[in-house]
């Protein structure tokens, strides 16, 4: 029975046995220090670094089965936009086409998008709204 289960957490420390003591960041990502945050990012630069493409083709490829090919997709027709958030999606859509990451599509598939402000920003992110597809 599920109720009987236990849980077991395993901490694992892994530090230097020799050498200058490594640098720890307090838990908090809200207490980290200025410094010391921008030294980490220095330090990762190319983890954080903005991606310009697809990553590489893998050995793996999968497919997500479809379900009975008779029912209709879902389609839900577009949100309307302020004129503001149509400009942001025109840019958003085709900085999105010219990295590869979307293509153009036919397919009977649809979801709307719509935009969020984003935090301490007067930028929009886009979202979209797969609510019709999950159902």
């Amino acid at each position: 029975s599920i109720q009987n289960e236990e849980d077991q957490v395993f901490l694992a420390i892994i530090k230097p046995l020799s050498g200058p003591p490594t640098p720890t960041l307090p838990p908090n990502p809200n207490l980290i220090p200025e410094p010391a945050l921008t030294n980490l990012l220095k330090e990762y630069q190319d983890v954080f670094a903005p991606l310009s493409g697809l990553p590489p083709e893998r050995d793996v490829s999968h497919t997500i089965p479809l379900m009975d090919p008779t029912i209709k997709p879902p389609y839900k027709p577009p949100y309307r936009l302020s004129p503001r958030e149509m400009e942001e999606a025109r840019t958003q859509i085709d900085d999105l086409l010219k990295k590869g990451y979307i293509v153009p599509s036919t397919s009977p598939y649809g979801a709307p998008i719509l935009f969020v402000k984003k935090p301490r920003s007067d930028k929009l992110r886009m979202c979209i709204d797969f609510r019709a597809l999950n159902r």
